[in-house]
């Protein structure tokens, strides 16, 4: 997602892969966080939150991942950031800073898409965060562009064989063929 902001807006990006990408538009983040009215919450409470910071240089935090905590930026039970054994690592704090909901929430990939000319790569899958927002993305690109549709859900391309040795060849050979 960041990387595509940095394509449309660098010209030294000669070409893009994204891997699994979160791809989200205003409707998107409505669908995705139970609607236009919990979107401008978390908003105004990020902005609220922004406020504090710059008044007091403290920073509000609430877990990212949390199967209890319903303020948390995911509250789900999610194996990969949960378990030690995989991304719940003791120097991963699990912290969330609620002013991020507002850059976050109004964030428009979508629209950055028709931007983009450097030859660009997807790799996703139906079982993965948002696929219809890499669809839409996909669409939208204005220069070379290619979509691989796997199998895997999202957090198996983080660390689950075969999603991540089939997503390394084939942005790698990507970038073999583009750069």
């Amino acid at each position: 997602m960041y990387m595509s902001d940095n394509a449309a807006h660098d010209s030294r990006v000669k070409s893009l892969a994204l891997v699994a990408p979160w791809l989200h538009d205003a409707a998107i983040c409505e669908q995705a966080y139970g609607g236009a009215e919990v979107v401008a919450a978390k908003i105004e409470r990020g902005q609220r939150a922004r406020s504090r910071f710059e008044e007091t240089g403290e920073i509000d935090y609430v877990p990212v991942v949390s199967a209890t905590d319903e303020r948390a930026a995911m509250p789900y039970d999610i194996d990969f950031y949960l378990n030690p054994a995989r991304g719940g690592i003791p120097a991963w704090p699990n912290r969330f800073a609620v002013m991020s909901w507002v850059d976050w929430l109004t964030f428009d990939s979508i629209a950055l898409a028709p931007k983009i000319s450097q030859p660009t790569l997807l790799v996703h899958s139906e079982q993965a965060a948002i696929p219809d927002g890499a669809r839409r993305f996909h669409a939208g690109l204005a220069g070379p562009k290619d979509i691989f549709w796997t199998e895997g859900g999202q957090f198996d391309f983080y660390d689950q064989e075969p999603q991540v040795t089939l997503a390394v060849d084939t942005v790698a050979a990507h970038f073999g063929r583009t750069l």
